[in-house]
């Protein structure tokens, strides 16, 4: 058995490094060999796969490698509930 590369995850019993996806707070490209590199600040990305990040509600950042929108918080000067997408 062979590893996928850092910071992806594939299914149990799987054949084939095509089966390899970033995991959850990663993207890029695992499945063809590539790298998978944190969502910048600000961004999150809640599933396994190739996708992008997704941006926090607007005036909302959260830290790198967010797995979902509950890690954005309000910037400084804003309030509300960043973390339901709710800016």
């Amino acid at each position: 058995c062979t590893a996928c590369p850092p910071h992806a995850v594939s299914a149990e019993g799987s054949a084939s490094l095509s089966s390899c996806k970033c995991a959850r707070g990663f993207r890029g490209d695992a499945g063809a060999g590539g790298s998978c590199v944190p969502c910048e600040p600000g961004t999150y990305k809640d599933v396994n796969g190739s996708g992008a990040c997704a941006p926090c509600p607007t005036n909302a950042t959260g830290p790198v490698g967010s797995t979902s929108v509950s890690m954005c918080q309000c910037a400084a000067g804003f309030t509300g509930d960043a973390g339901v997408g709710e800016g």
